[in-house]
């Protein structure tokens, strides 16, 4: 990890560097690949080369997206995505057993629109919302 990456202090983790990443899991024979995002910014900031056509999971960051330019369209027109599970949105300090909260800057709702109007490839399927503590499974291929 180069140093400038490298945090010391809590105020240092305050608006840092954001990062996107690119997962291959690979199990009997078939792969998976999931892009990352670690928190919404603007496109082509974080796309992966010219190498990736096409992926399983897109896990956006769905709060301050709408003050990032092409986020999440340009992301999901340039990812490709089979499902799209929107991330990070809900209140960390909620406590387990209520309603989900979504934070106030997240604008779940039309981050949902937004994904959707982006998601017009023929390979794409969902987008997942998940509630707090809710599991996922991926099931093999056919």
């Amino acid at each position: 990890v180069e140093e400038k990456f490298l945090k010391k202090d809590l105020p240092d983790f305050k608006v840092g560097d954001t990062f996107a990443f690119l997962f291959e899991l690979a199990n009997a024979g078939v792969t998976y690949t999931i892009y990352f995002v670690g928190a919404a910014h603007s496109a082509p900031h974080g796309f992966p080369d010219d190498s990736l056509h096409a992926l399983d999971l897109a896990i956006l960051c769905v709060p301050t997206w709408k003050y990032a330019q092409g986020y999440p369209g340009a992301y999901i027109r340039r990812l490709r995505p089979k499902y799209i599970l929107a991330s990070h949105f809900d209140d960390f300090f909620q406590v387990n057993d209520g309603a989900r909260k979504v934070v106030p800057m997240a604008d779940l709702e039309r981050f949902l629109r937004e994904a959707q109007r982006g998601a017009t490839h023929p390979e794409f399927k969902q987008i997942l919302v998940p509630d707090v503590g809710a599991t996922l499974h991926v099931l093999p291929r056919p």
